[in-house]
């Protein structure tokens, strides 16, 4: 396991997004972190658990890196801060191929986990989607970002990148 360095994350679709997330291990697949901070270990950790389901769920995923922090999250107006944990995948489309894409696998595993979508978190657009389920006494809101290119400039060449960005927080 390694540690990874204080990371700020900015500059999210429409309206920001912050992270301030203190140092947490990037777990292997399979290996469970020590739940949320300030948390006893022995104490139930719903945000921990479906973090680790998630984490496990896209480490399959072909041409990614995927990390885990474990911190202070910031809401989405910037203003609030709590404990919680964010999975960060990255890749490319051409690396992804025809393998469901980190989004719709994130989807379809709290759909088919029975967790309700938050339909105030959803959006759609040509650089990105963005979605909420909550389940489990825990908020999930996703966030995927890529060059969707330019309609104005037919030279224009997208980057092949992508980011999804995974916030789990308590509710209670």
């Amino acid at each position: 396991m390694r540690l990874v360095a204080t990371v700020v994350l900015l500059g999210w679709l429409a309206g920001g997004f912050l992270c301030w997330c203190e140092p947490g291990p990037v777990l292997a697949a399979g290996e469970r972190s020590g739940g949320v901070p300030g948390k006893a270990a022995e104490e139930p950790d719903p945000a921990g658990d479906a973090c680790l389901m998630i984490y496990a769920a896209l480490v399959p995923t072909p041409g990614t890196i995927v990390e885990t922090f474990e911190g202070v999250l910031g809401d989405e107006t910037g203003a609030a801060s709590e404990s919680g944990c964010t999975v960060i995948v990255s890749g490319t489309w051409a690396e992804l191929g025809d393998a469901p894409s980190p989004d719709g696998v994130v989807f379809d595993l709290l759909a088919g986990q029975g967790w309700s979508e938050v339909p105030e978190y959803g959006a759609d657009g040509p650089d990105g989607t963005a979605f909420g389920f909550s389940g489990n006494g825990v908020l999930c809101v996703i966030r995927g970002r890529w060059d969707g290119g330019d309609d104005a400039d037919s030279t224009y060449v997208p980057s092949d990148a992508y980011q999804l960005i995974v916030r789990l927080r308590p509710t209670d």
